[in-house]
């Protein structure tokens, strides 16, 4: 199902078991841990964030995470750019606009560059997302660990969808 694709990034646990078969006698000190917060929103959204640390002998460990964001009434599965406005012109520049900004004000010494060593110009740049009651928050890569970028969903009213997740 797309909950279940979504829920294991890129067969995340499956390579796992499969790179960490060593056989009976290997003595690996290999780990996966996981957890997840998940969150039912207002707006009738359950926004879930799941986050894997994932370590093998010999490597630095990879951090990586899903994304679920669902709208209960509706019974469906929200990507990023579903959420807005179908006549809006080109989202992703207007998100990366606003998520440089929110990286000046976290007090990031050079965002552009963290913006750009993060995203490469694709759609699927900003497929990891999470929702609460105030806020769009991006997830991405920084220096292993995921970095979050909140966008005031009261700035991103005007391209949203209104009302979102009703029936």
């Amino acid at each position: 199902t797309v909950f279940n694709q979504d829920m294991n990034p890129g067969g995340l646990v499956t390579s796992f078991i499969r790179e960490m078969n060593l056989g009976k006698d290997a003595k690996a000190p290999s780990y996966l841990t996981g957890t997840y917060s998940a969150e039912l929103l207002k707006s009738g959204f359950v926004s879930v964030l799941s986050t894997y640390a994932y370590y093998r002998p010999g490597k630095e460990p990879e951090y990586h995470w899903s994304t679920v964001n669902y709208c209960h009434r509706q019974q469906k599965i929200y990507h990023i750019f579903e959420l807005f406005r179908p006549k809006i012109r080109d989202p992703q520049s207007r998100l990366s606009a606003l998520a440089v900004s929110s990286l000046k004000q976290q007090g990031y010494a050079d965002p552009l560059a963290i913006w750009r060593e993060s995203h490469r110009p694709s759609i699927l740049d900003l497929r990891y997302y999470t929702l609460t009651d105030t806020d769009l928050v991006l997830l991405f890569p920084a220096k292993g660990t995921p970095a979050q970028v909140l966008i005031p969903l009261d700035t991103l009213k005007p391209l949203l969808r209104s009302p979102l997740c009703q029936p």
